[in-house]
């Protein structure tokens, strides 16, 4: 049986792998979207990421005539 110590020990430590991998994962997001976009690479960080995904997408969708 674990006792009350325990349990919270075994919960942070589940919250810092999950908080860690969603770094990890996003990361690597940024990453592609940079290396797809060369155009939006200057814009730094985490905002630029989610501008070039979003570029990235609008651009893809207006080219293949979704929009």
């Amino acid at each position: 049986m674990l006792n009350y110590k325990q349990i919270c020990l075994i919960h942070k430590f589940k919250c810092y792998l999950f908080t860690k991998l969603i770094r990890k994962f996003l990361n690597h997001l940024i990453l592609i979207v940079d290396k797809m976009l060369p155009i939006v690479n200057n814009s730094s960080g985490f905002c630029g990421g989610i501008f070039s995904l979003i570029f990235g997408i609008f651009t893809h969708s207006f080219s293949s005539g979704l929009l």
